[in-house]
């Protein structure tokens, strides 16, 4: 039992997990001093970013494009994903979209953690594709 004072990584670690499981790949999940570049998986030449939300303060879905190095994030894919620790510890991953979509349909936030310079994508789950039809984008086989 993780209780009530998960960290950003260990929430995102959950999503990415989860992600890699449902794709049947793998990815680097390691830590590293300068950040991954906003880069947590890479198939077939596609750059992904899974972003993973829980509820409580922050229910929004917050795609970041600029590192902390204020260097442009390159990605093609965003994921979407839902962590509930509520005893079950249950992953919905909830949909995915492209980088161009993203950018087309999200408006600019802040970032809502203290001491933060960056400004994020805010995309609503009604925009997202659904998690299956990221297989064909990715160019997996089933």
């Amino acid at each position: 039992l993780i209780g009530n004072t998960l960290t950003p990584y260990i929430i995102g670690q959950c999503g990415q997990y989860a992600l890699e499981k449902y794709l049947g790949t793998s990815g680097d999940s390691s830590l590293k001093r300068d950040g991954d570049g906003g880069v947590d998986l890479e198939v077939n030449g596609k750059t992904i970013q899974i972003k993973t939300r829980r509820s409580g303060k922050y229910k929004e879905n917050l795609v970041r494009r600029v590192t902390d190095r204020k260097k442009i994030c390159r990605l093609d894919v965003a994921v979407i994903a839902f962590c509930q620790f509520d005893g079950e510890h249950t992953v919905f991953i909830l949909g995915w979209l492209t980088m161009k979509q993203a950018k087309s349909v999200a408006r600019m936030k802040r970032s809502p953690l203290k001491n933060a310079k960056h400004w994020n994508l805010v995309v609503s789950d009604d925009e997202l594709l659904s998690i299956s039809s990221l297989r064909e984008e990715l160019r997996l086989e089933r």
